[in-house]
């Protein structure tokens, strides 16, 4: 009797061991497996912690989960004008009055829309996405709207000129300044100023003003070669009483 429940128990509990073995060795849970849902407004607007219900919102028309952040999402929490709908305009407006929370970006400029994809980005890389919202960005099919298509295009361009001005403040670093109520102010290019960015110039620079709009009263000091500045007068402007080779000028 003995032998045959042996022979029976064993190899049940060798099956069970090799199941248990491979259910926790398997891969994680790929959370893109899950069919994305499809929401109206009004029923996102279900979704806001009330009565213990999940904490949803929307950006740019995709629906994340944030119940997890449920302190800061939840009833009383410092976010929750964000849930229940798409708010996508007052991530980069700052502004969070009805006016503002709704998913118009169409007039937002160029670094807005930049602006607006790193929260994106952020909330993608922290919580689940669960589906999408219908109507602005994504039509009843769950197909990117006119509006979603502007959204990528416009991101595109302000991806090109964020390289723009990167590859730009490579080729003209910030200069060094200082100011003192008594003494005014200096600005000077160095050695230091020659290694901004990790880049080993061989050249120094002198300091010159530049306008990124042109008619602003607004400037900043960039390093420049003497030659470059004398072949784009239009761009950079010297320092009032200041030699154009010095590399230290006052004002």
């Amino acid at each position: 009797m003995k032998k045959i429940l042996l022979l029976f128990v064993l190899p049940l509990t060798v099956s069970i061991l090799i199941y248990l073995y491979f259910f926790f060795q398997r891969a994680p849970f790929d959370s893109s497996s899950i069919p994305k849902i499809l929401f109206t407004p009004s029923q996102l607007s279900n979704f806001t912690g009330d009565n213990d219900s999940p904490v949803y919102l929307s950006i740019v028309g995709h629906v994340f989960d944030v119940s997890s952040g449920k302190s800061h999402y939840g009833p009383g929490g410092s976010y929750h004008f964000f849930v229940g709908k798409d708010g996508s305009r007052a991530f980069v407006t700052g502004h969070f009055d009805n006016e503002h929370l709704i998913p118009n970006i169409s007039d937002l400029p160029a670094d807005k829309i930049f602006d607006l994809n790193n929260w994106f980005v952020f909330y993608r890389s922290k919580y689940p996405e669960i589906g999408k919202l219908t109507g602005h960005f994504f039509d009843e099919k769950g197909e990117p709207t006119a509006n979603y298509l502007d959204f990528e295009l416009k991101l595109k361009g302000s991806s090109l000129e964020k390289e723009r001005e990167r590859e730009f403040a490579m080729m003209y670093p910030r200069c060094n300044s200082k100011w003192h109520i008594d003494q005014g102010g200096e600005v000077w290019c160095d050695a230091e100023t020659a290694k901004i960015g990790g880049v080993e110039r061989d050249w120094i620079g002198v300091p010159r003003k530049y306008y990124k709009k042109p008619g602003s009263r607004n400037y900043e000091c960039l390093c420049v070669k003497i030659e470059e500045y004398s072949e784009n007068k239009d761009m950079f402007k010297s320092y009032e009483k200041c030699e154009e080779t010095s590399s230290v000028c006052k004002y």
